[in-house]
């Protein structure tokens, strides 16, 4: 067995290593959330209200009644209510063909004007 003392020393080294990987831990964790911080004002400038509904229920810390309201309220920014389609009177327009279409019937129908001279035969000498 090892001495006690050594033991101790031992330990208090341990301990004195970890405590400063959690403190580099925790300056990275503190690093992380800023940078979510930040991305998060970003989304709200950027999208407003829209913005802010999406930060709310991606946010795993909120309680799920909490983000299923937000979800409910964002889901009008993101998927349009479908609508029936207009119909319109396109009365013109079939008046406009049925038009055109008439007029090139009867050009059809009527017979080619001839627009000649009548040309008198020259007296024969």
């Amino acid at each position: 067995m090892a001495d006690p003392k050594e033991q101790l020393a031992r330990a208090v080294e341990i301990v004195r290593q970890q405590t400063v990987r959690i403190s580099e831990l925790e300056a990275e964790v503190s690093g992380h959330k800023a940078h979510i911080a930040d991305l998060e004002k970003a989304l709200v400038k950027e999208f407003g209200a829209h913005g802010l509904l999406i930060c709310q229920y991606s946010d795993p810390k909120l309680s799920d009644v909490a983000r299923r309201q937000a979800a409910a309220a964002a889901i009008a920014y993101e998927k349009a209510k479908l609508t029936a389609p207009l119909e319109h009177n396109h009365s013109f327009l079939f008046a406009r063909l049925e038009n055109a279409r008439l007029a090139k019937r009867q050009a059809k129908a009527l017979p080619p004007v001839i627009d000649a001279e009548v040309i008198e035969p020259e007296p024969a000498a």
